[in-house]
């Protein structure tokens, strides 16, 4: 990424649509009782950044491992698989981020 201060940037719908049906549907297993509720649901997020203009265009739940309790740890085999296959089909995206949403109430920095 360039030192530049950034001038613009620009969110696609998509990335919200894609951030809050992860985290509806996660809720709606967790309320069905299919799931235990997770401490976090987190994703990658695709885009490009041209100049000072940052786009985000598509994002991807990441699969967090199960056997971590004291911090959200994602599976890096599922993260790059998935990611190659989308740069297959987007190369000129690349990944650009990350999103975390908590399900707790109370939050701690």
């Amino acid at each position: 990424m360039s030192s530049q201060m950034l001038s613009t940037a620009v969110v696609h719908p998509l990335v919200l649509l894609n951030i809050s049906e992860h985290t509806t549907r996660t809720l709606a297993q967790v309320k069905r009782g299919k799931i235990t509720a997770p401490q976090y649901m987190c994703g990658a997020v695709l885009g490009r950044q041209v100049e000072t203009k940052f786009e985000a265009f598509l994002s991807f739940e990441l699969k967090l491992n199960e056997a971590s309790t004291e911090r959200a740890e994602f599976d890096l085999e599922h993260f790059t698989v998935r990611l190659e296959q989308l740069k297959i089909i987007f190369p000129s995206y690349d990944f650009i981020g990350w999103y975390a949403v908590s399900t707790s109430r109370k939050l701690t920095p």
